[in-house]
């Protein structure tokens, strides 16, 4: 990477809100890379079988082989089993303090053992990842609030923090979901998960990635899923116009509701980040009808302070 700062653009908040889409689009022009949920790397999975977003596997793709190879250069030869307990332990909210810390020193002396050594291995894996796609804007997805944080520590960075949001019983819906609603017949790799569970969860994210990432360098954005997908073209060319330091370039758009994706290097992310070609973009609002008024309630009993706060009690 050359000696000009490069920008990470960080999608936050809770899963289910459009994130692989909007990362993807993103990085239809040139000079960015969509590197998907790069938190997701330290996964046992990633060392077997798992799949880069151009569908080949993660250790085959040229594109992440060398990428490694720069970063670590044998990635076998990282101890997996300590970065995850690491990434754990750095994302658990005690250490939360110590990564705000480090930020106000505009260093890393607050960093120490487990969030020090975190920092630096994911460091190299930044660095490299600018080097090897010669790209100056990385979209990562991770959307953990705490993941955020340490990101803000790099300085040859500045991170843009997208905070993604979506009415928590869509989100809770699509949560109960056992196959993909875009493709259908793909079964998706979580369990369906309690209601209760994904409000709290919605709840607790995106109240973090207020908290943790309103002030980074590169601005921060409250993004509703409800107004992309009204809108997407208009909200992709107004990321780019008000945050990104790279000049719009992509002719993804065939028009307002129909892109024409080209394939993204995707660590890992929804399955819908393999989908190429092109796709006509729909509200994904099947919750309004076929989810009950008992789970609706449900929900709402849980996250219904942040519901009434982003908006979605006011109609």
């Amino acid at each position: 990477m050359n000696d000009r700062k490069g920008q990470i653009v960080f999608l936050a908040g809770a899963g289910r809100t459009g994130g692989t889409l909007i990362a993807n689009l993103l990085s239809e022009s040139a000079g960015l890379f969509s590197a998907g949920e790069l938190l997701r790397i330290w996964d046992p999975v990633t060392l077997v079988d798992r799949q880069c977003g151009c569908g080949t596997r993660l250790l085959d793709c040229p594109v992440w082989s060398e990428i490694f190879h720069q970063a670590f250069g044998d990635i076998r030869k990282i101890n997996f089993d300590r970065m995850r307990q690491q990434r754990e332990n750095v994302g658990r909210t005690r250490s939360l303090p110590a990564l705000l810390l480090g930020r106000q020193s505009r260093g890393t002396q607050a960093l120490s053992g487990d969030a020090k050594e975190y920092f630096d291995v994911m460091h190299s894996l930044y660095r490299a990842i600018s080097t090897v796609t010669k790209c100056q804007v990385i979209v990562d997805s991770s959307r953990i609030p705490s993941h955020g944080v340490l990101l803000r520590q790099f300085d040859d960075y500045k991170v843009t923090a997208i905070h993604l949001l979506r009415d928590a019983r869509a989100v809770a819906f699509s949560f109960r979901r056992t196959e993909s609603p875009q493709m259908p017949g793909v079964r998706l790799p979580q369990p369906p998960q309690a209601l209760e569970k994904s409000a709290i969860t919605w709840s607790v994210q995106n109240l973090a990635a207020e908290w943790l990432l309103w002030r980074v360098e590169g601005g921060y954005l409250r993004l509703r899923y409800e107004d992309f997908i009204a809108r997407p073209s208009d909200t992709i060319q107004m990321i780019h116009d008000r945050f990104l330091m790279w000049p719009l370039t992509s002719k993804a758009f065939v028009n307002e509701h129909e892109v024409r994706l080209g394939p993204h290097h995707t660590i890992s992310g929804n399955v819908n980040r393999h989908k190429t070609g092109n796709i006509t973009l729909r509200a994904d609002d099947e919750w309004k009808t076929k989810m009950s008024r008992a789970s609706r309630a449900r929900v709402m009993l849980m996250a219904w302070p942040l519901m009434l706060h982003y908006g979605y009690l006011s109609g």
